[in-house]
């Protein structure tokens, strides 16, 4: 049996309610820092679909290239958030996870691992 073509669609991205974190640290032009503690603040992009309200945004952090994560102290408010991340004094990357979910239940995930660097000063300074 043949399918027609217009039900092989696939739905414009435009239409999906989705959202991405733009994250927008001070890192130097190597995308590392020199800071024992960092502001890390984020924007939340959205598809013209994604019109309801975010619920919770939900951060991490990694020094291990992800293997084990902890929680990112932060704030939220509207399509900002806002939060600081202590680095360990080992620790070379840093790598994020972030879950934004809004009042519908649309949920979007994101990982990026080794998201900057630490560089040997950052390892004893705040």
């Amino acid at each position: 049996m043949d399918v027609p073509i217009a039900a092989r669609r696939r739905p414009d991205p435009a239409s999906l309610p989705l959202f991405a974190l733009r994250w927008s640290p001070e890192l130097d032009e190597h995308n590392r820092t020199d800071r024992r503690a960092l502001v890390v603040p984020a924007r939340i992009d959205r598809t013209p679909a994604a019109t309801a309200p975010i619920a919770s945004v939900a951060v991490e952090a990694s020094f291990d290239d992800g293997a084990s994560w902890s929680r990112v102290p932060g704030i939220a408010l509207a399509d900002r958030w806002i939060g600081i991340v202590v680095h360990p004094p080992a620790a070379a990357f840093v790598s994020l996870r972030a879950t934004v979910r809004d009042v519908t239940g649309n949920l979007a995930e994101q990982t990026i691992i080794r998201a900057y660097g630490l560089t040997p000063a950052d390892r004893g300074t705040l």
